[in-house]
């Protein structure tokens, strides 16, 4: 539910919300795979996996960095890619006061997919001699940089709140 727009304090911060990486007190690195829907009959593979690096600089004094890489890929048909670098920082409040935390997440998106038998004859219900499809014809990757910012609040009795705004660019 994206609950972590609000709370985001590790590494995976760089996805959710930059803004939290100006929480770091120390360098964190993070890894996930999953692999999806195991044993689907027709023997796809489905995957995701993350690595995350955050590091603060002067001990989270003058924020922190962060640099990820994001990995979806479906049996080597289709896979989508994001590589991020992130920084964060307190941008106001004090020790007694509620701290306002800011950020933002460079990236660069890709996908692409194998073209298959299919792309090469279209059809239309039952009539398969229209030639090449259309939609499958085309290019078979694509890349564009992206933009993500974020704002943290935390009030000074243990209640966070945030905002993300992600894709700002409108990547298509």
């Amino acid at each position: 539910g994206d609950a972590f727009t609000a709370l985001a304090d590790d590494a995976y911060a760089i996805h959710y919300n930059p803004a939290g990486l100006a929480q770091l007190e120390r360098p964190q690195f993070a890894a996930a795979y999953a692999k999806l829907y195991a044993g689907l009959s027709d023997g796809s593979d489905i995957g995701t996996s993350q690595m995350a690096y955050a590091h603060p600089l002067a001990r989270g004094r003058q924020g922190a960095l962060g640099f990820s890489f994001e990995r979806f890929s479906l049996s080597g048909l289709y896979q989508e890619q994001a590589l991020s670098a992130a920084y964060g920082r307190q941008v106001a409040g004090g020790t007694q006061d509620g701290k306002l935390y800011l950020g933002a997440a460079a990236k660069y998106l890709s996908r692409s997919f194998t073209r298959g038998a299919e792309a090469s004859n279209a059809c239309n219900g039952i009539n398969c001699s229209l030639g090449p499809d259309p939609v499958l014809s085309g290019a078979t990757s694509k890349s564009v940089p992206d933009l993500d910012l974020g704002v943290l609040y935390r009030f000074p009795r243990r209640l966070q709140a945030g905002l993300v705004v992600q894709h700002l660019m409108a990547p298509n």
